[in-house]
């Protein structure tokens, strides 16, 4: 669902799309139809200066600035390579850990009681 697409990247807070963007030195945009949260919203910002990319499908904008030419396309290539990889639905280990890093954020995260199984 776009939703759960959005969620990936951006995670618990915006913490997700701040350490990718960290992690990759690129800026990481979610652009198009949906992109905004409040449907209202985004409606009132259709056609105004600047949000023509809400009549675009929704898609992520990954941009990279370097000096260096080869550093750019080294930067974007990785950018646009954690966001696919993000996008693969067998990582289910990242969203457990978005979701530990919400509990954390909304003060409910309880440490995990180890258990052991007898037969």
């Amino acid at each position: 669902s776009k939703c759960n697409f959005i969620g990936r990247i951006i995670g618990p807070a915006g913490m997700s799309v701040k350490q990718l963007e960290s992690d990759t030195g690129c800026h990481i945009l979610i652009r198009g139809r949906g992109s905004v949260k409040d449907p209202r919203k985004e409606q009132r910002l259709r056609g105004q200066p600047g949000w023509d990319h809400l009549e675009e499908p929704l898609h992520v904008l990954v941009t990279a600035v370097d000096h260096n030419h080869i550093v750019c396309q080294q930067k974007l290539r990785q950018g646009v390579e954690s966001v696919r990889h993000l996008l693969t639905p067998a990582h289910d280990d990242y969203k457990r850990c978005q979701l530990m890093q919400l509990a954390i954020i909304n003060g409910t995260y309880r440490q995990a009681q180890e258990t052991t199984a007898h037969e």
